[in-house]
């Protein structure tokens, strides 16, 4: 009897069966565990926001920057997260920028590192003072800026930054749709999510999983389930392979329409298609088990994630005792 066929049934009659395919669901997650591992960037990461953008690493080393360039870094951070254009143009003086028009990797490295100190005003304003200095930039250096909107929450500005490249002549990768998309998804904008994704075939750019996996996240973070599982269907049709991200987002997005049985056959289904379940994983099933009110499927579930090697962590045991607590277990 498949998983799906115990849910029309009473609650008291298919703890024994939902127990042995939660076992199942184990059993072939060790079995898979040694010969299809795949190692994806940033797996571990959370569903909603797991849809990282990896930018062109510079052949420079972390903490070899241009000279004096840890002591130019220190004072655009110091100018805080709101600067002028004037404040950061006084930084980069135009010797500074000659350097760097010399080695362009050099505004590669400041950008990316003020991407991972969540900058988006400051790379803004780096990239538009290496513009008006006759700077050539390149997708390098956008990339990087758009990241840092996308970490800082700018939506709005990671857009205009794509939308400007264009008209500089420098055309976008999947590097750059990626970071914008995942801007969307932080900023709840799911709509413009899919409509960046949709309109990269007229431009010649293929989405891969990263780009896939930030719309669905952001279709997870609006509701949009069904949407999250058509994107979800269409990966393999454009030679991406969902992985565990893809599945998790999608499982999420299960789990906030109130989908609990999609969410089942999601989570059933991964281990089958090389895929393994983590606790990111678990955890969303079993808030979509609590949200409908399936509480045994949720203890159930709780219960076999040792036997898949993964440990339960808070949000597993907070979920499976609200979903009790919701029926009035223990009480």
């Amino acid at each position: 009897m498949s998983l799906l066929a115990h849910s029309s049934q009473p609650a008291s009659s298919y703890p024994q069966g939902t127990h042995q395919a939660f076992r199942q669901l184990g059993s072939l997650h060790n079995n898979n565990n040694n010969k299809h591992r795949r190692s994806y960037p940033g797996s571990r990461a959370r569903a909603t926001s797991s849809c990282r953008v990896y930018l062109e690493e510079d052949s420079c080393p972390p903490g070899k920057l241009p000279q004096k360039g840890g002591l130019l870094l220190q004072r655009l951070l110091g100018l805080g997260r709101t600067p002028t254009q004037d404040e950061v143009l006084q930084i980069l003086s135009v010797e500074l920028l000659d350097n760097w028009k010399r080695n362009l990797r050099h505004g590669t490295v400041v950008l990316n590192s003020l991407a991972r100190h969540r900058l988006p005003l400051t790379a803004k304003h780096v990239l538009a003072s290496m513009l008006l200095r006759s700077m050539e930039a390149n997708v390098f250096h956008y990339n990087a800026a758009i990241s840092a909107c996308e970490k800082g929450r700018q939506w709005q500005l990671a857009l205009n930054l794509l939308s400007s490249m264009p008209g500089m002549r420098i055309k976008p990768d999947e590097i750059s749709y990626s970071a914008a998309i995942s801007a969307c998804e932080k900023g709840g904008q799911w709509q413009l999510a899919l409509e960046f994704l949709n309109s990269m075939h007229g431009v010649r750019v293929i989405p891969n999983e990263i780009t896939y996996n930030a719309a669905i996240s952001a279709c997870s973070r609006g509701g949009q389930w069904q949407l999250a599982l058509s994107l979800l269907s269409s990966m393999p049709v454009m030679k991406a392979i969902p992985d565990e991200i893809s599945r998790n987002a999608a499982i999420s997005a299960c789990e906030k329409g109130g989908q609990w049985r999609v969410a089942l056959s999601l989570l059933s289904s991964m281990p089958g298609a090389r895929v393994l379940p983590n606790e990111i994983s678990y955890n969303a099933a079993m808030s979509a088990f609590e949200k409908g009110g399936q509480w045994q499927l949720a203890v159930s579930l709780l219960s076999s994630m040792p036997d898949a090697r993964v440990i339960p962590d808070e949000i597993s045991y907070n979920a499976a005792i609200s979903s009790c607590e919701n029926e009035g277990i223990g009480r």
